[in-house]
């Protein structure tokens, strides 16, 4: 997902858990409001690939625009989908429009599952995570969080990696070996009979040497 700021960031948590009570048949909650600034309004319309795919132009967001994701039982699965519908001003009237985004790329109406699976990772869930990525050590208390926060590691690698790796490693070895071997005049690549020509040749200029110049 490119271009997206904070502020819808901020945003997604209270909009991915409204959209999951009112898919849950034993919670009352059939509606959900949020109201946003005119940036995480435009950040939003990244994250689905609205602006990219010319459906929505950049910039442009009439007073009162309005973005509704309803929820629909899907005629041909079990699992509801998610249609958006936009509306860009009081006089406008809602447009359903088709997204794209990591993992759906599809026409039509979005599984809810798709849908949040695709922006929960972006989504900010507390004012540490906010810290962390905007950087802040002052503001918000952020100073306290972060000194009693545990310091992040690094996962250690799996197993099947360490195997990809140890062979990784292995085949690089071996390389440098050959390598060497070849360097050194060990070890020759051609022709059998190419090979021992060059040995004698070799071995008579070395006998040549050794014998040194003959005095008449």
């Amino acid at each position: 997902m490119e271009r997206v700021t904070v502020g819808i960031q901020t945003m997604l948590p209270s909009m991915l858990s409204a959209i999951q009570d009112i898919a849950n048949s034993t919670n009352p909650l059939r509606l959900h409001y949020s109201a946003i600034s005119y940036i995480p309004f435009m950040s939003f319309f990244n994250m689905t690939g609205l602006v990219e795919s010319g459906d929505i132009v950049g910039g442009i967001v009439n007073y009162a625009a309005a973005v509704v994701l309803e929820l629909r039982q899907s005629s041909s699965d079990s699992e509801p989908v998610i249609r958006f519908q936009y509306k860009n001003g009081t006089d406008d009237v809602l447009h359903n429009y088709s997204l794209t985004f990591p993992g759906w790329s599809g026409d039509g109406d979005v599984p809810i599952s798709t849908f949040i699976n695709a922006f929960e990772p972006a989504a900010v869930n507390s004012t540490l995570d906010w810290c962390r990525i905007c950087g802040q050590d002052s503001l918000r208390g952020c100073d306290q969080l972060l000194a009693a926060a545990p310091t992040r590691v690094h996962q250690r690698i799996s197993p099947v990696g360490a195997g990809f790796l140890g062979a990784g490693l292995t085949v690089a070895v071996m390389s440098a070996m050959f390598a060497a071997l070849l360097l050194l005049g060990f070890l020759t690549f051609g022709p059998p009979g190419r090979r021992s020509c060059a040995r004698r040749e070799l071995h008579s200029e070395v006998n040549s040497l050794s014998e040194g110049p003959k005095v008449a």
